[in-house]
């Protein structure tokens, strides 16, 4: 067919089939509804991701090595210890928290609820009962240990330390005079956070 303005014969063809009046009403079909659903879900998932980041909290955790033992005695008097030892209301967790990483500041937001984890992996509960007033020196932190100078070896790893008195919430009295890994939450952050580290 030549061209009516150039003379010249085009190399394209002409489509010979008219387009229909119901053919013209016809909607183009871009994604299938369940495509459609798979997207939407996908947006609500990240909007939440994002409201959680922003609104959620994180905690931080430390963890030390500590010791269970029979502790009549508080902290005020190392060397007054008239217990019981089949009272189970004397066992304790013995721990110390390096006086340089914990503050006075950083102990106003310690969870007072701990995790126990025993050397079979026995999972516990305890309560934070007392803290030292002050940091002990490694020497004074040894007073409690009495007999038992390995356990000062393996709890006491800095020059000053708090030490913390943790009552568990259930009978450990199986676990006496063994060591006893202790998880405190320290913090509670943002997950936004975590983007500027």
């Amino acid at each position: 067919m030549k061209n009516p303005v150039s003379g010249k014969t085009d190399n394209f063809r002409i489509q010979d089939k008219a387009v229909s009046t119901n053919e013209l009403d016809d909607y183009i079909h871009i994604a299938s509804p369940g495509v459609l659903m798979a997207v939407m879900a996908m947006l609500i998932v990240v909007g939440a991701i994002i409201v959680w980041g922003f609104t959620g909290t994180l905690p931080v955790k430390e963890s030390v090595t500590g010791v269970t033992l029979d502790l009549a005695n508080d902290f005020g008097d190392p060397e007054n210890n008239d217990a019981d030892v089949d009272n189970k209301s004397n066992i304790y967790i013995l721990c110390f928290l390096d006086a340089n990483l914990f503050t006075p500041e950083k102990f106003s937001k310690i969870d007072r609820n701990v995790v126990l984890e025993m050397p079979d992996h026995s999972v516990f509960t305890g309560t934070i009962e007392q803290i030292t007033v002050s940091p002990l020196s490694r020497e004074q932190a040894g007073t409690y240990f009495h007999e038992f100078d390995w356990f000062e070896e393996k709890c006491v790893n800095q020059d000053y330390s708090w030490g913390v008195k943790i009552r568990p919430d259930e009978d450990i009295s199986d676990y006496i005079y063994t060591l006893t890994n202790v998880t405190f939450v320290t913090d509670q952050v943002r997950p936004i956070h975590f983007l500027g580290r």
